[in-house]
């Protein structure tokens, strides 16, 4: 299992909800993170006031719930107005508690 390095755009906004929806009882989770495959936005999915979990390589809320990638689609910020309604590209990611 390697490590690789991206660039990701990340608004404000998003990062501010990263943090708020972090759960606060987790040192670590095992995310899906949403990344426009145009303008390098990222999205970091969640419901039920907390991040989806990786299941098995699946969006899932914490109570179980199976989470689509469409869903996100429309809340996504772009740094781009020529972004077109691709799919976002999932990319599975650990995010730890002093990185939120």
């Amino acid at each position: 299992r390697g490590i690789k390095q991206e660039w990701w755009m990340l608004s404000d906004e998003e990062a501010a909800y990263l943090h708020s929806a972090f759960p606060a009882d987790e040192e670590a989770i095992e995310h899906i993170v949403l990344q426009c495959p145009e303008c390098l936005s990222v999205n970091f999915p969640g419901t039920e006031q907390s991040l989806v979990l990786n299941r098995g390589g699946r969006m899932t809320s914490v109570s179980g719930k199976p989470m689509r990638e469409q869903d996100y689609r429309a809340v996504t910020r772009h740094v781009s107005e020529a972004c077109t309604d691709l799919p976002l590209t999932p990319l599975p990611v650990r995010v730890t508690a002093v990185e939120s």
